[in-house]
This record gives C-alpha cells, structure tokens and sequence, in this order.
C-alpha cells in the first residue's frame, strides 16, 4: 500500500466542508466531517460519526442517520462480487462456511441504482427484516447489526465469503448442503 498517496487523498477529502441542506439537524456528539453531502430535512444523530475521507458521502432528503451509525468499510472481493450478473437476487453469497451462515445469512441483491437515487434506500429497507446484508448492484455492501461489533463482524465475514469465492472461481468447491446449514442455525440460532 503506498501509505504517501492514502495521506494525499485523506487531506484532499478532509479539507472539504460539508454541504447541509436545509432544515438539516446534527446532534451535539455527532462527527459530520470531510466531503460529505447532507439533503433537505435529513438528521444526524447522537454518536454518529460521518467522515467522508477516501470517497464521499451523501445522504439524501428526509433521511437520517441513527445514533451511533455507520461502518464505512471498503470492501473490495463484496464490492467485486455484486458486479457479477450471474447471482441469485435472493442468495447471492454462496455458503461456502459455517461462519457466513452464522454472522451473515442469506444476503440479497438489491438491483442497480445511481449513486443518490432513493429506490436502493426503499429495496434496503424492504429487505432489512429478513437480512443482515446486502448486496448493492455494482456498488458492495450494506451491513446491519444490532451492535457496532456485530455489524463489523458480519462485513468482515462477508467480505472474506466473497473472497474466497474469487479464489474457488472455476475450481470444484463444496459449498455447505442444505442439512449442514438448518445445523448451524438450528444450533447458533439466524444470523
């Protein structure tokens, strides 16, 4: 990693100020920093930390970021496989570990969307009830936890699912059977 070109493109981001929309509410402890886009009426709060430093962010109209949110990771192998167009829409990480099963479930593939375009908000919060995660079209991953650490885990586990995906493509793999995954959720409970 070339450590001198990160620092470059950190200060490049982090001298950005933020751009805020009308009407827009940021809580007292929440960190809005860097390029970062806030729409009309949307909210930011407590403990939520939004710092737009290697890319951007933009949150859009009558949106708003729960406290203590969000995990931006960069995830390479999961950004990599939700550009694949052979995927199930409704599986689209293969169960290739008990570990994926048990951080992660069944992960979705929610269709293309521009960047700020709302309908992959409303797919997300379709599918936010029966997933953990999933996969945005040519974009990666949204990950969800019932805490900070549960969320993290689940991303890490996805991103080195998709990893070793890559690494089994066009080689013979066992993915796990259908007995071996009710198993693991019948013995560690749904992701």
């Amino acid at each position: 990693m070339n450590f001198s070109n990160l620092e470059q493109q950190l200060h490049t981001f982090l001298r950005k100020q933020p751009v805020l929309g009308p009407d827009v509410y940021i809580a007292k402890t929440a960190v809005v920093l860097g390029d970062v886009t806030l729409g009309a009426h949307s909210s930011v709060w407590y403990n939520a930390v939004l710092r737009g430093d290697i890319n951007r962010i933009v949150v859009g109209d009558y949106s708003n970021i729960q406290d203590n949110a969000v995990v931006h990771l960069h995830s390479t192998y999961a950004t990599a496989l939700s550009c694949r167009s052979d995927l199930p829409p409704d599986d689209a990480v293969p169960p290739l570990t008990p570990y994926v099963i048990m951080r992660v479930g069944r992960v979705a593939l929610v269709p293309y969307s521009r960047p700020g375009d709302t309908t992959a908000a409303g797919a997300i919060r379709h599918l936010a009830a029966a997933h953990r995660a999933v996969l945005l079209a040519n974009h990666g991953p949204v990950v969800a936890g019932r805490d900070l650490e549960t969320a993290v885990s689940a991303a890490e586990e996805l991103e080195e699912t998709a990893r070793l995906f890559f690494i089994l493509e066009g080689r013979p793999y066992r993915p796990l059977s259908r007995e071996q995954i009710d198993e693991v959720q019948r013995v560690f409970g749904p992701a």
